[in-house]
């Protein structure tokens, strides 16, 4: 599969309406804000989407929020800059004590997400504190346009995070100080079990109605339904051992 990264995903107005309708980050906050360590009085939220964490981060804080969407950074209150998160050009090196970014970069092809981590380096004075979804299963969640066959993430995500890969992102230069998962428990599915079922029974996981084509910007799709192959492979899929996990994984990274 193609690495496509989808930016009609994150223009949709309704999309940022409608964030978070299963409180699943608000959920994260009471921890997020428990493990701010005590030395920080700045920080720069990257990829702040539509403010749901950087609006809430107590007042003591001098926050900056950044975000490339327009309509997302319209519900932002705190103080937002608008530009992408491989160029921060405006704000100065190590000029915010923490850099923190919640749900950014599983988003990001390669060459991005490199340009990206340098940019957190820079800027941050002190930390880097960093949620992304916990070794997800990338291949779970595809699904296959009917107009243009073109294979992608049902929510844009191109990366599947542990805790080394992301240190080996930051390099010698960050340490990790402090890490956890979090949130709901997740159950693998079997890949060999998930490559039928999407083979040979055509069934892929179901849009939503915010689901964009990142290769013909297709926007309708038919009714999910499954079929008698996919609701046994679905079966045998509950049979089969798997393993189970929290689906965040956070981490705070020191300078060293």
């Amino acid at each position: 599969m193609e690495e496509h990264y989808n930016q009609l995903i994150f223009d949709n107005r309704e999309l940022w309406e409608n964030y978070d309708v299963s409180g699943e980050i608000k959920a994260k906050l009471p921890l997020i804000f428990e493990k701010i360590p005590t030395d920080v009085h700045s920080i720069i939220d990257i990829g702040c989407g539509n403010g749901e964490i950087t609006n809430r981060f107590p007042d003591e804080y001098k926050v900056l929020g950044v975000d490339l969407s327009e309509e997302a950074l319209k519900h932002v209150t705190r103080e937002k800059l608008r530009c992408s998160c491989d160029d921060i050009s405006p704000v100065e090196n190590r000029s915010y004590d923490m850099v923190f970014s919640s749900e950014l970069i599983e988003h990001l092809p390669s060459d991005l997400l490199k340009r990206t981590m340098l940019e957190f380096k820079r800027i941050a004075e002190k930390y880097i504190f960093i949620s992304v979804p916990n070794r997800e299963q990338l291949s779970y969640y595809h699904i296959k346009c009917p107009s243009c066959n073109t294979r992608f993430h049902a929510y844009g995500h191109l990366n599947s995070f542990t805790i080394e890969r992301l240190q080996q992102l930051l390099g010698d230069e960050f340490r990790v100080s402090w890490h956890t998962t979090d949130g709901k428990q997740v159950r693998e599915y079997n890949p060999w079990l998930l490559k039928l079922r999407h083979r040979l029974a055509g069934k892929y996981f179901a849009p939503s109605k915010y689901t964009v084509c990142p290769g013909c910007e297709n926007r309708d799709y038919p009714e999910h339904r499954g079929n008698l192959l996919s609701k046994l492979f679905n079966g045998l899929n509950l049979i089969f051992p798997a393993r189970k996990k929290q689906y965040w994984l956070m981490a705070i990274f020191e300078r060293v």
